[in-house]
């Protein structure tokens, strides 16, 4: 629970505050009242924290249940640290902070998985799958038709429009990071059995290998795994390091067991590896866990390397499905009046289990479809969050897109070092666990554009703050005009003006305020406020969209 107002003080360190996280629930909750309390024994949890101080108090706590070994614990504490009643799901690109500037553009990345479907938000108002292809017989690999869905189709349709769909059935609001890619569609599940095999994900390896000049493949996604322990040198790892070796970057998800294990491809050395991140559907770093990934730090190469959102994520209900016309369903009659609600209902499909409710008073009724809605996990009428490391490799091939749009010349050891060196570590949790930490999309993108000749080469990234100055940096070449609008300034929409050092390139520098926490966004033209795509700190501004977050630490001064 956050409490908006920008004269708050944090109880612990007297430091004004934009936002005082006043809400420490489950086991977490519990061990960082005690600590507070050893430290202010009259302080109470409505009194609140910054968030600076609710990190470090719980950073403490989760270093204690670390040490007791209670991973298990924390999990068992899921339903009391979530909201079962979610109204909102963060949309994956505001989650994550990406750079709402890179979607992608001219990038393709080839999806492996169980199956498809050319789902609206791939296909409108461009279609952008370039290729989808069967290999899951060997004797006959090639198109068919995947217009029809199954049960198969549901995995890969999720994790491909997770990552690349431009939300068109969401008015945009549920899109990828890599909105504008291009995909190729890889289908490896057995169309009866409905089994994946090790042999199939070979062949699907190798065909992206065969094509990959055809269609000009930068990214692979492998939201899956073979059935078996790796075996030094095993086939499957080896092609995997081939189609790495041939410039191709491949992402992997980890697994979700929650144990020491990884199998084939994620087991390969030359591939990036993605485990699970446990965001709590909030932007509030405190608050943020491990999701119960597998990991191994028995080898050369501990896995995972990164970790990403792998719960609460958006992604896409098949059409045509009863799933599908039980969201429209349930997402109408969330909205109908309630004079007409009782007739709607009874004219609604009886397999929605509603007409018990038909007599009850209003309150129990709409109680009763929301929660319907909220126990299938949806958000809407097309889409339900969903969770899984199959969903953070995604993200990960996501923002790797992003990279090469920002710089088409990067080679996979390039990509792989950038995510490594911007990663956030968990300070919590085991490193073999988390690999080099949480991916972080708005600094890898910020790495590439100062890479050797780019852009904004030899420019600080945004926001600097160095001997009692500060300097935003901001690159946007369709603007005309850029001014900072901040709580320091008292959102003045007439704040300092940015200088375009070069075409595109607007910087800032300024005297830094006194030490604490602002928010702070960038006016575009006199008529658009946005965060500021560098900086991965923000919180809500009272609007339903987001503010970035300054902090000028006392040594500045």
């Amino acid at each position: 629970m956050i409490q908006p107002s920008p004269h708050l003080v944090c109880p612990s360190c007297g430091q004004t505050s934009d936002d005082l996280l006043a809400e420490f629930p489950g086991v977490i909750g519990e061990r960082v009242t005690d600590l507070v309390h050893d430290e202010l024994p009259a302080w109470q949890p409505s009194d609140g924290l910054c968030v600076a101080c609710a990190d470090r108090y719980l950073q403490r706590a989760l270093q204690q249940l670390a040490r007791e070994n209670a991973w298990s614990e924390l999990n068992e504490y899921r339903e009391l640290v979530y909201d079962s009643n979610l109204s909102h799901i963060i949309p994956t690109p505001t989650r994550v902070h990406a750079n709402p500037n890179y979607t992608g553009r001219g990038v393709t990345i080839a999806f492996i998985d169980s199956g498809f479907f050319p789902h609206p938000d791939l296909t409108q108002p461009q279609d952008r799958i370039l290729r989808y292809v069967d290999v899951t017989d060997a004797a006959s690999i090639g198109e068919t038709d995947f217009s029809r869905p199954d049960v198969t189709s549901w995995h890969g349709m999720m994790t491909s429009v997770s990552a690349t769909g431009n939300g068109h059935l969401s008015g945009g609001l549920y899109r990828g990071i890599a909105s504008d890619a291009n995909v190729v569609l890889v289908r490896v599940s057995d169309p009866f059995t409905h089994r994946i095999t090790e042999e199939a994900i070979y062949r699907g390896l190798a065909w992206v290998i065969a094509n990959q000049t055809r269609y000009d493949i930068k990214v692979v996604n492998i939201s899956l795994g073979g059935d078996h322990d790796p075996t030094p040198g095993n086939r499957l790892d080896r092609k995997a390091n081939e189609a790495v070796q041939r410039g191709m970057i491949v992402v992997v998800a980890a697994g979700n067991s929650g144990i020491r294990r990884l199998v084939p491809p994620a087991s390969a050395d030359r591939v990036i590896t993605v485990g699970g991140l446990d965001d709590q559907n909030t932007l509030v770093r405190a608050q943020h866990r491990m999701y119960w990934s597998n990991w191994d730090d028995q080898r050369k190469h501990a896995k995972p390397e990164l970790i990403a959102p792998s719960i609460w994520v958006a992604a896409p209900i098949l059409p045509g499905t009863r799933v599908h016309a039980e969201a429209i369903a349930l997402h109408r009659l969330m909205f109908v009046p309630d004079a007409e609600l009782r007739v709607e209902v009874r004219q609604a499909p009886r397999w929605l289990g509603l007409e018990t409710f038909v007599s009850s008073p209003l309150a129990v009724l709409r109680d009763a479809i929301r929660n319907k809605f909220t126990a299938a996990n949806l958000i809407s009428a097309h889409y339900k969050h969903v969770d899984g490391t199959s969903f953070a490799a995604p993200i990960v091939s996501s923002v790797v897109a992003q990279m090469l749009e920002a710089n088409p010349s990067l080679t996979p050891e390039a990509v792989k070092r950038i995510l490594i060196e911007t990663a956030n570590p968990l300070p919590h949790v085991p490193p073999e666990r988390q690999g080099y930490g949480v991916v972080n999309p708005s600094r890898a993108v910020a790495a590439v554009l100062r890479r050797g000749v780019g852009p904004l080469s030899r420019r600080p990234v945004s926001p600097w703050v160095r001997k009692g100055r500060v300097v935003f940096t901001y690159q946007n070449p369709a603007v005309r005009r850029v001014t900072l609008v901040a709580s320091f300034t008292l959102w003045n929409h007439n704040g300092p003006e940015f200088t375009e050092e070069a075409p595109g390139v607007w910087t800032l520098s300024i005297a830094a305020p006194p030490p604490g926490r602002y928010a702070y966004k960038f006016m575009l033209d006199g008529d658009e406020m946005v965060p500021d795509p560098e900086n991965g700190f923000q919180v809500p501004d009272g609007y339903g969209g987001w503010n970035t977050v300054l902090t000028v630490p006392r040594q500045t001064r």
